[in-house]
């Protein structure tokens, strides 16, 4: 294959399947006595084996030349073992058929067959956070969190036993020594959620920029709440909710933010609205009245409801008479 298809994406050993022609211009099928029989357009190659220990189950990463330019992407091998399946790739760019779906599923699997011990494999998950039960490594978005004891960062940071994870990093293939895990999505949907997972600016900066918030014990909560999440397995406890409740522009969007941990405070504005914080400690008998009121007769209100501003009155929006009982009792406070 190095000779017909040298910048095809896979190891330099693997070979074309017999019976078989792959080069710049497609793939055929040599068949005896007749002209070769043209498959596809494109080249076409598996480049890697994803593997799903969690899940007990084996995906591949397919490879094809389009415009000059090699396009990857992981499918389940049900999608290459099946007629029907195969041909969704049309949408990703692959020029599959219903006509020649057939004989791109037997090339695919004599192409797995024959480099098999060959293909390098890696380790996948569809879901974020520890990768197993020996907590060996930590999926946030697309990096791999690990710890290295004594190891050095391609930084030059060294982690020690204060400071067991000086040299946390992305999941990459350059590092061959150490088991490594990817984020596999279920669709497009849950990569694009995963893309949004991305570390900026320095732990100094944003620990300068937070706080001022933490005098304030709600921004505190959630700010724990935030931290306890990789702590929950550990700890053996169950998942639980933080409901903050208030009305409209005291600081409950800006919390959430904080809470997130995404550097949010570095936006312009930001530093300003954490100081104008308006959610100290208080109990207010009069609203907690109207609420109670509100929530036993809501159609008695509804009216009054309409006429006025509403934005959503929660950090985790629940649709519940209570929760418009709020809503409804802050604007008018």
């Amino acid at each position: 294959m190095q000779t017909t298809l040298p910048d095809a994406p896979v190891p330099t050993q693997a070979v074309t399947p017999p019976n078989w022609l792959l080069g710049p211009r497609g793939l055929a099928k040599v068949c005896k006595g007749q002209e070769d029989l043209r498959v596809c357009s494109m080249p076409l190659v598996i480049t890697r084996l994803m593997v799903n220990d969690a899940e007990d189950t084996v995906a591949v990463e397919l490879a094809w030349k389009r415009n000059g330019n090699w396009k990857t992407h992981g499918v389940a091998r049900s999608e290459i073992a099946a007629k029907h399946r195969i041909i969704d790739r049309a949408d990703h760019g692959l020029a599959v058929t219903t006509g020649n779906a057939d004989p791109m599923i037997d090339y695919l699997a004599q192409f797995e067959s024959v480099n098999l011990h060959l293909l390098p494999q890696i380790q996948v998950r569809r879901q974020l956070g520890w990768v197993d039960n020996a907590k060996s490594g930590f999926l946030w978005g697309r990096s791999l969190l690990r710890v290295f004891l004594g190891g050095i960062d391609a930084h030059g940071h060294a982690a020690t036993e204060d400071d067991p994870f000086a040299n946390i990093g992305p999941a990459e293939e350059s590092q061959p020594d150490a088991q490594q895990v990817f984020f596999q999505g279920a669709d497009g949907g849950d990569e694009q959620i995963v893309d949004g997972f991305h570390a900026e600016g320095t732990f100094e900066e944003w620990a300068k920029a937070i706080e001022p918030a933490l005098l304030y014990p709600k921004v505190k909560l959630v700010m724990l709440a935030s931290l306890a999440s990789p702590l929950l397995s550990i700890l053996g406890v169950k998942n639980f909710i933080v409901d903050l409740c208030g009305p409209s522009s005291k600081g409950k969007t800006i919390t959430l933010r904080a809470g997130q941990l995404l550097g949010q405070t570095r936006r312009a504005g930001a530093r300003r609205r954490l100081d104008d914080l308006e959610l100290q400690p208080r109990v207010d008998r009069a609203r907690c009245r109207r609420a109670a009121q509100l929530a036993a007769h809501p159609r008695r209100h509804q009216g009054r409801q309409e006429q006025g501003r509403h934005s959503p009155g929660v950090v985790r929006h629940r649709e519940r008479p209570g929760a418009r009982a709020r809503h409804h009792q802050g604007h008018r406070a």
